[in-house]
C-alpha cells in the first residue's frame, strides 16, 4: 500500500511511500504448529505429522520420540510413522530457517498414545444336540458375537449357545479404540440312536437285553437286572 510521507515537524517536501507486504510472511516463529493424525490408537497405527507452515526455506527435523533407537526420524516436510510398541510418545520438530520474515530455530512437540489391543479368548467347546453351554469371554471391556445363529444375544461378555449343528463363532473384543478377535468352534454331537432288543420272559426266567447305538449305557430301574451299567445286562423275572 501507499502512505503520505513528511520532513521532521511536517515541514518540507511531501512524497509517497510504497510500503509491500509479503505475504508468505509468517509474523512469528510462534505461529507454527504441529498436528497429528491419529493422536491415539493401538500398536502397528500409521501416524502423519503436519506442520502448520510450509515452505522451502525451512529445514524440518523430526523425532518421533522411542526411545532406545535413531531410525525414528525424518527430514521430510509430512512424515509418517508406524508406532509398534505400546506407550505414550513425545514426537519433535526442530525447525530450522527463515521463518516469520528472520531466522528461527524452534521445537515443536505432540503426545502420540499407543495402546496394545486387547487379548480375547473363548476356548472351543463341545455339546450334544439340544444342549445349551454358556461362552464367556474375557481380555476386553466390550464384545460382539457372530454369527448369531444359536446364541441368545450378540452383546456382552456372557452369552447362552445352542447351535444345532457344528458352528464356527468369531468374538471381537473392544478396549477404548482398540478392538482383536477369537475365533472358537462348538462341536454339536448328534444324540445316539438306542436299539434294545425285546425278548420274551418267563415266571422264574431270565432274559439277556442287548443295547446298540451308543458307547456307554445306564439302565434303569435296575431291581430285576444283573446289572445298571453296560451294553448287555440279564433281566430276571420273580
Amino acid at each position: 500500500f501507499w502512505k503520505l510521507g513528511t520532513t521532521a515537524g511536517g515541514i518540507g517536501s511531501s512524497a509517497l511511500m510504497r510500503y509491500v507486504i509479503d505475504p508468505t510472511c509468517v509474523p512469528s516463529s510462534t505461529n507454527l504448529s504441529v498436528t497429528a493424525n491419529p493422536l491415539s490408537g493401538c500398536t502397528g497405527m500409521n501416524v502423519t505429522f503436519t506442520p502448520s507452515v510450509v515452505s522451502g526455506a525451512i529445514d524440518y527435523q523430526w523425532d518421533f520420540g522411542v526411545p532406545g533407537i535413531t531410525t525414528d526420524t525424518s527430514s521430510l516436510t509430512n512424515p509418517a510413522y508406524t508406532y509398534t510398541t505400546a506407550g505414550t510418545y513425545t514426537a519433535q520438530l526442530i525447525v530450522l530457517g527463515n521463518i516469520g520474515c528472520g531466522s528461527t530455530n524452534d521445537t515443536l512437540t505432540v503426545t502420540i498414545t499407543v495402546a496394545d489391543p486387547p487379548s480375547v479368548q473363548v476356548d472351543d467347546t463341545t455339546l450334544c444336540a439340544g444342549e445349551t453351554v454358556t461362552l464367556t469371554a474375557t481380555g476386553a471391556a466390550t464384545y460382539l458375537w457372530s454369527p448369531a445363529a444359536g446364541l441368545n444375544t450378540t452383546v456382552g461378555a456372557t452369552v447362552q449357545a445352542s447351535p444345532t449343528v457344528t458352528t464356527t463363532y468369531i468374538v471381537t473384543g473392544t478396549t477404548g479404540a482398540c478392538s482383536s478377535a477369537d475365533t472358537f468352534v462348538i462341536t454339536v454331537n448328534p444324540l445316539p440312536a438306542i436299539t434294545v432288543n425285546s425278548p420274551t420272559i418267563c415266571p422264574q426266567g431270565n432274559a439277556t437285553l442287548t443295547a446298540n447305538g451308543a458307547d456307554i449305557y445306564s439302565w434303569t430301574p435296575a431291581a430285576t437286572l444283573s446289572s445298571s451299567t453296560g451294553s448287555t445286562v440279564t433281566a430276571v423275572s420273580y
